[in-house]
């Protein structure tokens, strides 16, 4: 959708830093644009083995970036787990992908545990300046992927654990013949 915005904005600026500014923007948006493979990640889970995308290929992956110091994020983790139990067994693995940093990870893994929270529960060690960040153009937290058992991105800002849209789209997924 970005890149049919470009023409109409070259059209209305002449200023060439803006057009070429709005141009980087659309080509990072076009590589996690859906049906575009997903770029590849790794980081570490509660005992320190590094997890990658690649690692899930096979399966859909729903992953949560969220924070412990996030309000919002900390109010969809109960939908999260739901889901993730609900789903556990199918062809759909749940991510849940902290922002905290590697020297905030004692504050992280409390909070797992204290929460009870299950799934493939990640951290990002440099938290906002992780590689993750830069590859999905993540500008704000929470926020929901989904990539399909393909590696190809399906959704960059998928809906929330709690919208009803998401148990839908699940599924209307996980029941259709692949």
């Amino acid at each position: 959708e970005a890149g049919e915005l470009l023409p109409l904005y070259r059209a209305k600026v002449r200023e060439a830093s803006k057009v070429k500014a709005l141009e980087k923007l659309c080509s990072k948006w076009a590589r996690i644009a859906p049906g575009q493979l997903s770029p590849d990640f790794a980081c570490p889970d509660l005992s320190g083995k590094v997890v990658g995308l690649s690692d899930l290929k096979g399966k859909y992956v729903y992953i949560d970036v969220w924070a412990t110091w996030c309000g919002p994020c900390k109010q969809e983790m109960p939908y999260m787990q739901k889901l993730e139990q609900q789903y556990r067994g199918e062809k759909i693995v749940f991510v849940s992908l902290s922002m905290d940093r590697w020297t905030e990870k004692e504050k992280w893994k409390l909070y797992l545990a204290e929460h009870r929270i299950q799934g493939v529960t990640l951290i990002a060690p440099e938290g906002f300046k992780s590689s993750f960040i830069r590859k999905y153009g993540v500008t704000g937290i929470p926020r929901f992927m989904l990539i399909g058992p393909d590696g190809k991105m399906m959704a960059h800002n998928c809906w929330r654990p709690s919208d009803p849209r998401t148990e839908l789209l699940l599924k209307k997924l996980l029941s259709a013949k692949n």
